[in-house]
């Protein structure tokens, strides 16, 4: 019933480009010029780097990312939007943890955005609640730890504060919140988001 409730409530409010393989840079520049002068669209995803088409003309790939990403900089700024750009981190060595650096591919991507964040799956939280002879008080330890953790690695603006946030996950609304204890309420029940924004957390964000 979420699910059906949001996605009525996106109706009208979200486009969706489908495209199976790549795409050249200059055609996402001029869809996003599009979405933007046509239907007033405020924000753009991109999920994920690997659909951009590497350009030729450039000695290596880290030049050509570059490129990627410069255009995608530039296009965002004139159009005056907001552009999400998905891209993969390497996989980290044992008790390494996320940095900007992480990302797979040139360092680039990571200086010219103006934010980085990381999103990170705790496999080891559910790797230990796997375990069917994990005995009563190790798990719930288990459970006390964090689903998901969110790490802010880069702002540029706003209050440039930089750290981890802790997530939990409700599998049956499919929403995370920083407690776990948190109440989800229905979907139509939270619609207005102005009812959410009253309070700021300890980053100086308004709680959502």
């Amino acid at each position: 019933a979420n699910v059906i409730a949001a996605m009525t409530w996106l109706e009208g409010r979200m486009l969706i480009l489908d495209v199976v393989g790549q795409m050249d840079i200059d055609d996402i520049c001029n869809t996003i010029n599009y979405a933007v002068t046509e239907h007033g669209i405020t924000g753009v995803i991109i999920d994920n780097l690997t659909v951009l088409q590497i350009p030729g003309g450039f000695s290596d790939n880290n030049a050509a990312t570059q490129h990627l990403v410069t255009k995608l900089v530039e296009v965002t700024r004139v159009a005056g939007c907001h552009t999400v750009l998905i891209a993969h981190h390497r996989k980290p060595a044992a008790g390494e943890k996320p940095s900007r650096y992480s990302i797979r591919g040139s360092s680039t991507i990571s200086d010219l955005a103006d934010n980085v964040i990381g999103i990170s799956r705790n496999w080891e939280k559910e790797r230990k609640l796997s375990n069917d002879f994990l005995d009563d008080e190790d798990r719930e330890k288990a459970l006390n730890e964090c689903d998901t953790k969110l790490s802010v690695l880069k702002q540029r603006h706003g209050t440039a504060w930089v750290g981890d946030i802790r997530l939990f996950y409700d599998p049956y609304s499919m929403r995370w919140s920083e407690d776990k204890r948190a109440p989800f309420l229905p979907f139509e029940e939270v619609e207005d988001m102005e009812n959410l924004l009253e309070e700021r957390n300890s980053r100086g964000y308004q709680k959502a």
